[in-house]
């Protein structure tokens, strides 16, 4: 016959085993939970940055020409762009040369840039394409323009180790018939003096 006593310690020992059991579950679940309540806001701060930066308004410190006043964006069909390779990562200009392609840009057949170490993604323009660069810039979320001296409409854009990917079609700000908003900081394109010489291109 079990002894009364044996099995009454045998229960007790069931609840306080049963109990701490509950207290350290608890205690673990508390933990994670204030853990991932701490961690959130950088988790999204972290996911979040790179947006933040790309959406800067000033250009990334380069001075550009406003863009004309009253103009809206340009239809894509309409605009002619070289895609230049500016990293190391193969067959990247041209998967964004196809991409924006899909989106009714005239392209030319990508190429690889004379510098492979390119950091911020450039849209390269004339005086003549300011319109174009700016409709462009919309695609990009870390892209800064440039002006050179060119003559002609071909807008270069040299991607550079910042990209990621286009923004996607639905957050586009600068389709067709858009207003253009002008970059913080810029200069009436008459007032660009100085401008880099464009490098070697067919005139589009």
């Amino acid at each position: 016959m079990a002894n009364p006593q044996t099995a009454k310690e045998r229960e007790a020992r069931k609840k306080f085993i049963h109990a701490r059991h509950r207290v350290v579950f608890t205690g673990a679940c508390a933990f994670i939970a204030a853990a991932v309540l701490i961690s959130l806001p950088f988790v999204l701060s972290s996911s979040n940055s790179k947006v933040t930066d790309a959406s800067s308004s000033d250009n990334f410190g380069v001075t550009a020409p406003c863009a004309p006043e009253d103009t809206v964006a340009a239809d894509t069909k309409t605009i002619t762009v070289r895609v230049l390779n500016g990293t190391l990562k193969v067959g990247l200009g041209g998967a964004v040369q196809e991409a924006l392609d899909l989106r009714g840009f005239i392209t030319k057949d990508a190429e690889n840039y004379s510098d492979t170490a390119v950091s911020r993604t450039e849209i390269i323009f004339g005086k003549n394409s300011i319109v174009d660069a700016y409709t462009l810039l919309g695609h990009f979320n870390d892209a800064a323009l440039h002006m050179d001296d060119r003559e002609d409409k071909l807008v270069d854009v040299v991607i550079g180790d910042t990209f990621d990917n286009l923004n996607p079609e639905k957050d586009v700000l600068t389709s067709v018939g858009q207003p253009l908003k002008s970059v913080k900081g810029c200069v009436p394109s008459d007032l660009m003096t100085n401008l880099p010489i464009a490098p070697p291109h067919e005139a589009v």
